[in-house]
């Protein structure tokens, strides 16, 4: 049993306290009880370490998809801010030519219809990271 199931000086003396606990028995009945005993130990760290694989790849598939979501993101909204810094420069342009008469809340709505969307995906990205 010592060279069986001792790897450390500590579970030597858990042995040793083990035997004593248990020296009614014969020393093959206990030899047998400690073989199971170790053997469903080995299965339960085996399945463990299937479970940890498993979950880290889950953890890396939704890291990638986060990382590609996050990319579009940042493109789609700097894309739409170029184009809402487009849309406001051209109103404000026009305004001023006198070839469009409105007031400067149609020149800056599309910057504020852009802060919007940051602030509902804002909203959603705070969300989906909780």
């Amino acid at each position: 049993l010592l060279l069986d199931f001792c790897a450390s000086l500590t579970q030597r003396a858990m042995l040793r306290a083990w035997l004593l606990l248990h020296n009614k028995f014969h020393p093959r009945q206990l030899y047998i009880h400690k073989r199971r005993e170790h053997s469903l130990d080995l299965d339960l760290a085996r399945a463990e370490l299937l479970q940890r694989v498993e979950q880290g790849r889950e953890q890396e598939r939704k890291q990638s998809r986060l990382r590609a979501l996050n990319l579009v993101q940042v493109r789609i909204t700097h894309l739409l801010l170029c184009m809402a810094f487009l849309g406001s420069t051209m109103l404000l342009w026009l305004r001023l030519r006198h070839a469009f008469h409105c007031s400067f809340y149609v020149v800056l709505a599309p910057l504020m219809a852009f802060e919007v969307f940051l602030l509902g995906s804002s909203v959603v990205v705070y969300i989906v990271f909780l």
